[in-house]
């Protein structure tokens, strides 16, 4: 019984491998940022209040990008829970001199800031 489920477990990858899967040129990557932080504020900006870290080293992916945000109202907003995490932990990170570690998607723009992009993670490192 277990040679017929790797069989078929080894037939379904092979289907698949062969069936020309192709990733679009538009796809985006989620990758972490290892940001420098400089500073932690609050803004409006688009009609989203959001919380941003500054940082002083680029988003590798997009050199433009010196901003980590998450927004405080809207779509996918913060919780106060969240949202106070994320500044103490912002924080923490620029006194002890650490870095702000943040999980990104390339694609996830923050609002009204081409130079921020919104995180979905984050912790000191």
């Amino acid at each position: 019984m277990t040679i017929k489920r790797i069989i078929g477990s080894v037939t379904m990858v092979a289907a698949v491998a062969l069936c020309g899967l192709t990733v679009s040129a538009d796809a985006h990557a989620d990758s972490w940022w290892n940001c420098t932080p400089l500073s932690v504020f609050e803004f409006t900006a688009g009609g989203v209040r959001q919380l941003n870290v500054g940082c002083s080293n680029a988003y590798p992916p997009i050199t433009s990008v010196t901003w980590a945000g998450a927004p405080l109202s809207g779509t996918g907003a913060l919780t106060d829970a969240q949202a106070a995490r994320f500044v103490s932990m912002a924080e923490a990170a620029i006194v002890a001199g650490k870095t702000f570690r943040v999980h990104v998607n390339d694609a996830n723009a923050c609002a009204g800031a081409t130079n921020c992009r919104y995180v979905d993670a984050w912790s000191t490192y």
